[in-house]
């Protein structure tokens, strides 16, 4: 692996986890770390395994569930927060 794909990846990684409360799709992604979305893509996946649409999804999963376990927000509420559009989305992505 080439350092500039480390770079581009990391870059991608790093971007991602600052903007997890956001709206993140891979051409938000892409443009700031200047790659194109399709390139990026395929980087992604080779080096991660899973797409940027699922890395993504799974961390805004992973901090829901610190907020469901740390803070009294209700459920809707950190639903909203990670990104889906009802109580109902969140519950059946977090169970599966």
């Amino acid at each position: 692996m080439t350092n500039q794909k480390i770079q581009a990846i990391t870059a991608a990684i790093f971007y991602t986890e600052s903007h997890l409360d956001e709206t993140l799709n891979l051409d938000i992604v892409a443009d700031a770390v200047c790659y194109s979305k399709y390139h990026l893509q395929h980087m992604f996946t080779d080096t991660v395994g899973m797409t940027l649409h699922d890395y993504t999804q799974r961390r805004r999963l992973t901090e829901a569930a610190k907020r469901l376990v740390f803070s009294k927000k209700p459920i809707l509420e950190i639903a909203l927060s990670a990104g889906y559009e009802s109580q109902q989305d969140f519950t059946s992505i977090f169970k599966s």
